[in-house]
């Protein structure tokens, strides 16, 4: 199993405290022709604050690229076109209104990177083109809908997660994190 979190969620109840609020979840099992699609499941809760601020993206097989193997094993291996799923959490710090625009968006900017790159060895590079992508993206917006220097100027933690046949890509901008739970043993990624 694996766990995405936002680190505030942890951290905002005193012992002995109940959870008031809202509470969603989901629940999928995709049959798609792919063999990285997993169950999941999706739990939100809104804590101490009057509006819920977070945002999931789930997009299973969102992206299908070539991996290259390495000239050494080249006569050995051929290549192969490697599916992967986008799981994303998005915690908006003071309003919904990134995290949303995040959801909406940043999954088509990392397949538009991917498929630019061509290629799944050069995982650091297409992230972070990404996430600068998205920020300037955003940047534009604000400085279109006169949204700078306002209360509605506000950041969001983005945890995303690439999930394919062999490996699982992470990475992170912000307090959220993820764990890798198997049996029994939790391992931070």
């Amino acid at each position: 199993m694996l766990y995405l979190y936002a680190d505030d969620h942890q951290n905002s109840l005193n012992e002995g405290e109940q959870v008031l609020g809202l509470v969603k979840t989901e629940e999928q099992t995709m049959d798609a022709p792919t063999n990285t699609t997993i169950s999941h499941g999706v739990i939100s809760v809104i804590g101490r604050r009057r509006s819920m601020e977070d945002a999931v993206t789930i997009a299973p097989a969102l992206v299908q690229v070539t991996k290259f193997h390495s000239t050494s094993r080249r006569n050995d291996l051929s290549d192969e076109l490697m599916s992967y799923d986008f799981f994303a959490v998005y915690d908006g710090h003071g309003s919904y209104r990134v995290a949303q625009r995040c959801k909406e968006r940043l999954h088509h900017v990392v397949a538009e990177q991917l498929l630019v790159t061509g290629r799944v060895d050069q995982w650091e590079s297409v992230m972070t083109t990404s996430f600068a992508r998205m920020a300037s993206e955003l940047a534009a917006e604000d400085v279109e809908t006169s949204v700078v220097n306002t209360e509605e100027a506000v950041e969001t933690t983005a945890l995303v997660v690439m999930l394919g046949k062999e490996e699982i890509v992470v990475t992170n901008c912000g307090d959220s994190r993820a764990v890798l739970f198997c049996d029994g043993a939790v391992l931070p990624l």
